[in-house]
């Protein structure tokens, strides 16, 4: 008979099915994993790579830059992609499959350099004056400083990773995960 908006048999046999087993709290298990891990680790990354672009130091900022907003212009494209995962670092059936390749947003590390390029000079120059080295002017002056922006990367990148099917499609077969 075609489409229609009522069925013709009347069945909750699928929601049966689906209630059934633990196939829903595997899936949502798998989902939250690949969120929250895979956020961590894209904020992580993203932060640190806009750190050190946003310091404009003179032997490495640049070679960053250019490594950081290529692939907003050029990708790749698919077939090097799945060859990369599966053949090079043999992530299939991994979680990692899905985390790693959308792991550095170029947009977003762009967002965050320009948030970092704004904090003022004096703090981290009077930070410097005390003794304190990079990493540790990161850690406990810029990164308190820039909550704002990691809050909005961080929320770019969960909604990514929790939208994200068409890689687990191309990189999971096995129906365990």
């Amino acid at each position: 008979t075609g489409y229609s908006m009522w069925p013709s048999p009347f069945s909750l046999a699928a929601y049966k099915m689906l209630f059934s087993g633990t196939a829903l709290l595997d899936g949502y298990i798998a989902s939250l994993f690949i969120t929250g891990v895979g956020t961590l680790l894209s904020l992580t990354c993203t932060a640190a790579l806009a750190w050190a672009i946003a310091r404009r130091l003179p032997m490495i900022s640049r070679p960053l830059t250019i490594f950081a907003y290529l692939p907003m212009l050029f990708s790749g494209g698919l077939v090097p992609l799945y060859l990369l995962v599966t053949q090079v670092l043999r992530l299939q059936n991994s979680w990692f499959a899905v985390i790693l390749p959308i792991m550095m947003a170029p947009f977003l590390v762009f967002v965050a350099v320009s948030f970092f390029r704004q904090l003022p000079e004096e703090i981290i120059d009077s930070a410097r004056v005390d003794g304190a080295g990079e990493l540790r002017i990161f850690l406990q002056i810029v990164l308190p400083l820039s909550k704002p922006i990691l809050a909005v990367v961080g929320l770019f990148y969960a909604v990514t990773y929790w939208n994200e099917w068409f890689t687990a499609l191309l990189f999971i077969s096995d129906q365990e995960k």
